[in-house]
């Protein structure tokens, strides 16, 4: 039977609750009845409105991939780059928004991470709906920026996609300095912590 579509009470106070919980755990662990259970929502309402527990994870990705997408334009108008955008400062554009979203939107970026970590079934099926960053996405990119004669041709594009992936996934690992885990956000600093990581990956990949 068909979830109704009318408005749930509760409804706001769930999907906050639910975003809290796909943010902390995958989806394999993500409990239904704990967020069900914070949000003061019985099963019977749940149920009635939501088929399962993948159509509320969706409803979540639909509602964070609109915050970051409205995020993003607005931020990419702020650091547009000029001249040609070459594969390296396109992913350096790229990698300052993922930085600048998990600043503004910590939750939402916590569960877009976990979105791109999960497994390939669960991928196949949100990429049904929506396009995320990914191996293929990337792949993509690579595969352009060979034909572009900017990137080196010897290197299985897979495997140069799965670490470009890996790295954009751990990002806030990779190119934070430490200050901004303290609390003191230093835009020179991550900046050239960036500078420096795209260096290497440019020294291993450019042609």
């Amino acid at each position: 039977m068909a979830a109704e579509t009318g408005k749930l009470k509760n409804e706001d106070r769930l999907f906050r609750e639910a975003l809290v919980e796909f943010a902390a755990r995958s989806y394999e662990t993500a409990s239904i009845n704990e967020i069900l259970k914070r949000a003061a929502v019985s099963k019977g309402s749940f149920y009635h409105h939501f088929e399962d527990k993948l159509h509320l994870y969706l409803e979540i990705l639909d509602r964070v991939s609109g915050i970051q997408a409205e995020f993003a334009q607005q931020r990419f108008q702020e650091i547009r780059p000029v001249g040609r955008l070459d594969f390296f400062i396109l992913l350096k554009v790229q990698g300052r928004l993922i930085l600048d979203f998990a600043d503004a939107h910590p939750l939402e970026a916590a569960f877009l991470r976990n979105v791109r970590s999960e497994p390939s079934a669960l991928q196949e099926n949100i990429a049904k709906r929506y396009s995320i960053e990914g191996i293929e996405y990337y792949s993509h990119m690579i595969e352009q920026a060979i034909a572009r004669g900017e990137l080196r041709k010897d290197v299985p594009i897979e495997v140069m996609g799965r670490l470009i992936n890996h790295v954009m996934i751990n990002l806030q690992d990779f190119a934070l300095p430490k200050s901004n885990f303290l609390g003191m956000r230093d835009e020179a600093a991550i900046t050239a912590q960036l500078d420096y990581l795209l260096s290497l990956l440019r020294s291993g990949m450019r042609r």
